[in-house]
């Protein structure tokens, strides 16, 4: 039975990613990381959704989650509105984590960590009160609100307001072509959906820049090998903290002498350290893909663990991630022993 239970999660771990064989240097936590990398954390899990549809009457599994999760963001539920901020929001949400999403976008608990700023859904059209409370109104209340045009240029990871009532994410730059990643627009089937458009500047009103720098460390280590790599990732994404030159160097030298990869992967997730963190399911899911996988989540793969973080062991659970053909890519692509767990 056992045995069953992990081929068949190995299996839809393999089914639900995509395989990638590019060298990534690790990628920081948001306690540690640079403004770039948080930047681009933010730009490819909204890439990650293009395509989603959403369901009858205006729902969607943004508004789903958030309402599941931190009912208290929104006035009431946001599963069946017209949903481009839900999308925005969710997108830094699991990015950044929720704290952090409230202090650069001052929404929820704000920048205070104390505020009850309700967000999203509609944008800032009048300077009247019952207009400032939502996303454009709470940047401008921080300062952190800008006018296409002017001395503050529009960058990837800011939220763009058009001039009409909907908004996006900025996910790349070219030129001056703007890509921007967008919830509930029309697909040509008449559908709502995720999709990336373009957009040059004159069809911004006003723009929110999330202040990325004020949570980011500008110091990341350089790394010289495969095995580098992942023990200062494995530091990071399952301690929150730089390693200690000791067991950096211990751990280093074990894969360099062919331990297997998958062992010393469980080695930090079911260590002390690791359990002592107490992180919530939503984090230790996200870490389980930033730590083993050195990438984002898809949110179907996400969607799954997290559902299964209740029934399922957590060793089974790691199972599925360093079992899987991605995993074992990574390691090949690296002259790493993949090994199994």
């Amino acid at each position: 039975m056992k045995k069953n239970l992990i081929k068949s999660l190995t299996a839809l771990m393999i089914a639900t990613v995509a395989l990638s064989t590019a060298v990534i240097l690790p990628k920081r936590d948001v306690e540690a990381a640079t403004k770039t990398d948080l930047i681009n954390r933010v730009c490819t899990i909204a890439k990650n959704e293009k395509g989603y549809i959403g369901y009858a009457n205006s729902g969607n599994r943004y508004g789903k989650w958030i309402n599941d999760n931190y009912p208290e963001l929104y006035w009431g539920s946001k599963e069946h509105v017209a949903w481009c901020d839900v999308f925005v929001d969710w997108c830094l949400i699991q990015a950044l984590d929720y704290d952090k999403f409230c202090q650069l976008t001052n929404q929820g608990k704000g920048t205070n960590g104390k505020s009850n700023n309700k967000g999203g859904a509609k944008t800032y059209y009048k300077d009247q009160p019952s207009n400032q409370e939502c996303s454009e109104g709470y940047y401008k209340k921080i300062g952190r609100l800008f006018t296409p045009g002017g001395k503050t240029p529009i960058e990837r990871g800011d939220q763009v307001f058009f001039t009409y009532e909907h908004t996006g994410l900025v996910v790349d730059i070219k030129g001056s072509t703007y890509y921007v990643a967008e919830g509930n627009v029309t697909n040509s089937n008449g559908k709502k959906c995720v999709d990336i458009r373009t957009y040059n500047i004159s069809k911004f009103r006003s723009f929110g820049k999330p202040d990325y720098a004020s949570i980011a460390t500008t110091t990341p280590k350089t790394i010289t090998s495969p095995e580098e790599e992942l023990v200062y990732r494995l530091y990071d994404v399952c301690f929150d903290r730089n390693p200690d030159q000791s067991g950096f160097n211990y751990w280093v030298g074990k894969l360099k002498a062919k331990t297997p990869a998958a062992t010393v992967v469980w080695e930090f997730f079911n260590s002390a350290e690791f359990k002592g963190k107490k992180y919530d399911r939503n984090a230790t899911v996200k870490r389980l893909y930033r730590g083993i996988l050195n990438r984002e989540f898809d949110y179907d793969g996400y969607m799954y663990w997290e559902g299964k973080y209740y029934s399922t062991s957590f060793i089974d659970m790691v199972r599925g991630f360093v079992n899987s053909s991605e995993f074992a890519n990574y390691c090949k692509n690296r002259n790493l022993v993949a090994g199994k767990l």
